[in-house]
């Protein structure tokens, strides 16, 4: 069995427990799933149980920390998990426009998140999931509509597979261009893989080099020398308001393709998928009618085996499969790939 659960807020999903409606954070590079203590009471709760740990996790820009419980999540009718470990968080840090984070990265990254027992770890929803036989295989797959309408973005997590539906071509196991995760830490904690960069035919971005998938990350992040290639074969200037790479329509005339060469495979991002949808420049504050890029620099965590992020705009663009089971990461081509939308 194989279950979706559709997306209709900004990388965010309409969740429940037992006692509380919630908006959460899409999130593949941290494995604690956590809800707001404002959204939740565990003596609301007719399943809830208490646990004798707490818990505190850190992010980019962030934290959170607070006690752990055991509840149901209810992902819609089909999909429900029962006996989730969740944190009740009693402490954020910029998390303002949402009410957790359902965390999908590998189970040992909670190693390290709890008291008493530092050593401990804890399974995750897809692995509970998995364990419980609501779902086929240990694996959650993404698929992402570019966003042109903030804060509405149209998409679907599924669990247990994926969705032959949502690619260009037949989609099985067998179509998804695959790539072991990657041996270089701290990369291989995380959803992790190997990849190259080239900008049109021959300019070397990058060698082949370790980093991550994190779809709560809004841009594509790359290690400084990375990112000065970059700039230095699109032209872009450093925009103050923005932070981002901004380009002249001239200049995105010019723009070429950029290739990934991951796991023997070549996947491409167009100059549109290269740039930040126009329609949302002043949600960031940006002109109305500037060009900016998606691809920036790595500023936190950036080092020896974490040389850049493929953040949502990979996501925007190809259907991406998490394995545990087999400890692989899967792309495939969507109708979105060659989008002209941005």
């Amino acid at each position: 069995m194989q279950v979706s659960v559709q997306i209709q807020e900004n990388l965010s999903r309409n969740l429940s427990t037992k006692n509380s409606i919630a908006f959460f954070l899409i999130d593949t590079s941290s494995a604690v799933t956590w809800i707001s203590n404002d959204k939740y009471v565990l003596a609301n709760s007719s399943t809830g149980a208490s646990t004798p740990d707490t818990f505190s996790v850190s992010y980019v820009s962030g934290s959170a920390s607070g006690v752990v419980v055991k509840d149901t999540i209810v992902f819609s009718p089909e999909l429900t998990v029962t006996k989730q470990s969740i944190g009740i968080a009693n402490v954020t840090k910029a998390f303002e426009d949402v009410d957790g984070v359902l965390a999908l990265g590998p189970q040992g990254l909670t190693r390290g998140t709890l008291t008493p027992d530092s050593n401990k770890t804890i399974p995750t929803v897809t692995d509970n999931l998995y364990a419980q036989g609501k779902i086929q295989s240990n694996s959650v797959s993404f698929y992402f509509e570019p966003a042109v309408n903030a804060p509405i973005i149209a998409g679907e997590i599924l669990f247990g597979g994926v969705n032959a539906s949502k690619s260009r071509h037949a989609l099985t196991r067998w179509h998804i261009y695959s790539t072991p995760v990657t041996k270089t830490s701290p990369s291989s904690e995380f959803w992790g893989l190997d990849m190259a960069i080239t900008y049109g035919s021959s300019t070397t971005i990058t060698k082949k080099v370790a980093g991550i998938i994190d779809a709560s990350t809004s841009l594509i992040n790359l290690e400084a020398g990375a990112y000065k290639a970059y700039q230095q074969a699109t032209g872009g200037a450093r925009d103050s308001a923005t932070g981002l790479l901004s380009i002249t329509p001239e200049q995105y005339k010019g723009l070429k393709n950029v290739t990934l060469a991951i796991g023997g495979t070549e996947l491409t991002l167009t100059p549109n998928a290269q740039i930040w949808p126009r329609e949302l420049n002043t949600a960031i504050g940006g002109k109305e009618k500037a060009i900016y890029l998606v691809i920036t620099d790595l500023k936190a965590g950036a080092g020896d085996g974490l040389a850049f992020v493929l953040g949502y705009p990979m996501l925007e663009r190809f259907y991406t499969h998490l394995d545990s089971d087999k400890k692989r990461i899967g792309f495939a081509p969507t109708a979105f790939t060659y989008a002209t939308t941005n």
